[in-house]
This record gives C-alpha cells, structure tokens and sequence, in this order.
C-alpha cells in the first residue's frame, strides 16, 4: 500500500468525520445511526475506488480525526465517553470483516451475485427510513456527549489520596472547606487530566490567550501550574464561605452553596457526591 493511498484514506476518513459531525449535529444520531452511516459510507467509497482492499482503515483515521477535534479544538477529554470508544471497537471490527469478506470479494459492486443486492437494499431501506423520520428513536444509545459522572468509589478514594498525599501543604483551610477544593479537584482532574493541561500550556505558550489553566481550571492571562490554580481556588471558595456565613445561611446549606456558586459552570451534583464520598471516608 503505498503512500498516496494512505493519503487518500486519510482525506476520506476526515471526510467521513465532517459529514458525521454534520449529520450528528443536525439529527442527534444514535450510536447505531453513526455505525450505519460510517459502514455505508466505506461501501460508497469501495464501489468507486479502485485500490479499496484496506478500506477500513477509513474508519479508524475518521477516529483519530474525532480524537483530535475533540481533544484539541472542544478541548475535553475524548476518552471519557466509554459509549462512544465502545461504538468505534465494534465499528472498527465491523469494518474490517466487511473489508475482508464481502469487499476484498468483490461482492460490493453491483453484479449477479445475491450479497451485493442484499447489501445494497438495506442502504437504500436504511436511507429511506432516515430521511422519512429524521431521527430513529434508541433513547438508551444516543450518540451524544455523555453526562461526566464518576460511579467508581474506589476510584474517587484512590485519587482523593493522592491529591491530598500531593497537595496538603499547599491546602491550609478547615475541614469542610479542604473537602470542597478536594472534591473539586477530583472532579475537574477526572475532565481535564495531566496530559491535556499539558496541552493547555502548550497552546497557552504559543498564542498566549486567556484560557483556563491548572488542575482547578482557572481562567487566566497568564502562565500558572497547578499549585497557583488550587490557591485561586482556595481564596475564591473563602471568600464565598465569609457571605454566606454573613448571612446567617445554616452550616449544613453553606457547603453546597459554596460548590454550586464557586462550580456553577459544572456539574455540582456530580461534586457534591464526590465530597459526600470523601468526607465519610474521613468519618470512618
């Protein structure tokens, strides 16, 4: 396979990204929709492309694209969506069987043989069906960002050791509200791991715009790590622990307060259970 043929899979598979990424945006595809649409589409590419013996790897550069529209332009962590890296194995070894079985067989073009009027009739089932509904209803596999939710207890424990083991002496405040920085931490660290701040650094080093940096994601003009960050933090959250003490609200309200109003932007749900979770963990 030689360079200009893998060349034009990769233009195929950004292609493929593009008109996947439209029809997502417009229709809200379910996950099966998104496997359908990439499968027909290598069929399409097979049916008028002469050298297609490795057809899939179509596929497989419409994922990377995807990983890296997500993790450099969206600027979010594309392996969070477990649906979604599940939907691309199965896809991926879909793709492959029908590249290797039916494609490589020559059974995709249209001839005398049975496969290909059968492939070819559900595409064009599929496609009616489509564009008669606009949208077919799988409400359990909507191909859709996922709501960030940490259901690993485990998982929120082992991390909450080895940020406080990291970060205890630079977190100096009472209990309540060390809990607080720390289940945020938790929280925005699980979104936006070492290896994407080190990418926000990275861009931050070439243009130099405002943006948010550090384990505790503070927007800024100007270069800081994660310490800076948690101390940002820590003198935001204090100064909204001191009104709402001011106002009389009761010790018990004033910890979700503070989270909804200092992590408006995020889930405070999410980071009011992790902060229930390590602070038993503390109790026991």
């Amino acid at each position: 396979m030689g360079i200009f043929v893998i060349i034009t899979y990769i233009l195929f598979g950004i292609f493929l990204f593009i008109i996947l990424n439209f029809l997502n945006k417009k229709y809200n595809l379910t996950l099966i929709e998104y496997i359908s649409f990439s499968l027909i589409f290598m069929f399409l590419v097979a049916s008028i492309y002469s050298k297609s013996s490795n057809i899939y790897l179509i596929i497989i550069f419409e994922f990377i694209a995807n990983i890296a529209y997500t993790t450099y332009l969206k600027e979010e962590n594309f392996f969070k969506y477990k649906k979604t890296i599940i939907m691309y194995i199965i896809l991926i070894i879909l793709g492959f069987i029908i590249n290797q079985e039916v494609i490589n067989k020559n059974n995709i073009l249209l001839d005398s043989k049975d496969i290909k009027l059968i492939i070819w009739l559900l595409i064009i089932l599929f496609l009616y069906n489509f564009s008669k509904t606009n949208e077919i209803k799988y409400s359990s596999d909507k191909f859709e960002e996922e709501k960030t939710s940490i259901n690993d207890n485990e998982y929120i424990i082992t991390n909450y050791a080895k940020l406080k083991n990291k970060y205890k002496d630079v977190i100096k405040i009472n209990k309540s509200l060390t809990n607080i920085v720390y289940a945020g931490m938790i929280y925005l660290n699980y979104l936006r791991p070492n290896f994407l701040r080190k990418i926000d650094y990275f861009k931050f080093k070439l243009n130099g715009k405002k943006r948010k940096l550090g384990i505790m994601q503070i927007e800024s003009i100007k270069m800081i790590d994660d310490v800076e960050s948690i101390e940002t933090s820590i003198t935001s959250i204090e100064k909204i622990n001191t009104k709402l003490i001011k106002k009389n609200i009761k010790k018990k309200e004033i910890t979700k307060e503070i989270i909804k109003q200092y992590y408006k932007n995020y889930d405070t749900d999410e980071i009011i259970k992790i902060y229930e979770i390590i602070t038993k963990f503390n109790e026991d």
